[in-house]
């Protein structure tokens, strides 16, 4: 989800570099091409207020210029850069009029039309872009606390949808899942009446969906994939069939991780119940099982060394594996005691059973099992 949505950022930004640096520059005038070269110069260097300057001037002077490229600049500085919105608002609606079909058209008249519903909060707005636009140059956590901030002083703002929309993605990025789907849930409960496009519809459905997931809500997370297809997949980012195919996938292996944490529990009872520690020959002291200890822990160091001389990212579940053989090891040990209370062969199926169930666990929580269970398919290809 998140390689999807960062594919179409990656167009929008491509949209806006291929304006700011000429890619529709065919045919220009040499009036037109230096303006541009003038304007682009001013806006590397963050000189904003000069580069609308230089372009609205031109247009001033040529007024009868059918280079759409301008004046998506120039709305585009006015609306996100220097936030004069009733500027931004001026160059929208000169353009709609006289480029009826230009190739800016959408865009242009959904910005048109989000200025005008939100007129009444621009300044909350200009707060909001300024966050936005200005988040490199802070770390994550710090962005994120700005645009919390702003919610909590802005509780009846028009623009609360948008703030909640660019957290859900910002916490999704920084694995806060639960956040994330707590904030994309309050954008998508706007829908009816905040006016968005169907494209930026989709992408949050399709947030929603990868958070569900992530959250083992994986009913809903289907829910919003088919309202994203009802929409006619306006982005067209999503490969339904593969998707459907990676929730089953994750949902059987966090089903797995139930039965196998209840297994482990159940049998913990039944330790209880037991009591092997009532034994006459109870002994759980290292002197016993040095050896094994020995062995999975050089075992444990040599996988860890050998993956990570071939540059894999695996290293934390080797540590987790042998917390697990070791804990698999002391419950089996405890079980011995009182095996004779059962028959052998159960005791043995329980033995195994125990050990599969503490491999699975320490893979899913260091969230490798995938890896294997791609490993899996691919043997099966």
């Amino acid at each position: 989800m998140i390689k999807k949505i960062a594919v179409c950022l990656g167009m929008v930004i491509l949209i806006t570099l291929a304006a700011y640096t000429g890619i529709y520059a065919e045919g220009l005038k040499p009036d037109e091409m230096e303006v541009i070269s003038k304007s682009d110069e001013s806006f590397s260097k963050k000189d904003f207020s000069s580069a609308a300057n230089m372009l609205a001037q031109f247009l001033d002077n040529n007024p009868d210029t059918k280079n759409e490229s301008i004046y998506y600049k120039l709305g585009d500085l006015y609306d996100n850069y220097i936030f004069d919105f009733e500027k931004a608002i001026e160059v929208y609606k000169k353009y709609l009029t006289l480029f009826p079909s230009g190739r800016f058209r959408d865009i242009f008249s959904a910005n048109l039309s989000y200025l005008e519903k939100n007129r009444k909060d621009w300044s909350v707005l200009k707060e909001y872009r300024h966050i936005v636009f200005t988040s490199e140059a802070r770390a994550s956590s710090e962005n994120i606390e700005m645009m919390e901030e702003l919610l909590v002083k802005h509780t009846a703002s028009s623009i609360r949808p948008d703030m909640h929309n660019w957290l859900a993605k910002e916490y999704f990025q920084n694995g806060r899942y639960g956040r994330s789907l707590n904030n994309i849930e309050k954008f998508i409960e706007t829908f009816p009446d905040n006016g968005k496009p169907d494209a930026e519809k989709s992408l949050a459905y399709m947030l929603y969906s990868d958070a569900s997931i992530k959250n083992h809500r994986y009913s809903e997370a289907q829910n919003a994939l088919d309202k994203v297809m009802q929409m006619g997949n306006p982005n067209s980012y999503l490969d339904y069939d593969e998707k459907v195919r990676y929730i089953i996938k994750e949902k059987s292996l966090w089903m797995a991780y139930i039965i196998s944490g209840v297994f482990v529990f159940l049998l913990a009872v039944l330790i209880f119940i037991f009591r092997p520690w009532r034994e006459k020959n109870f002994d759980l002291s290292l002197s016993n099982c040095w050896k094994q200890l020995f062995l999975m822990t050089a075992v444990t160091i040599g996988s860890m060394v050998y993956v990570n001389y071939l540059n894999h990212g695996l290293l934390p579940v080797f540590p987790a594996i042998l917390v697990a053989a070791i804990a698999v090891l002391v419950i089996i040990r405890m079980l011995s005691y009182v095996a004779y209370k059962i028959k052998k062969p159960v005791y043995f199926a329980v033995s195994f059973l125990l050990m599969i169930s503490g491999t699975y666990i320490s893979l899913y929580v260091t969230d490798s099992v995938s890896i294997v269970w791609n490993l899996v398919q691919s043997l099966k290809g």
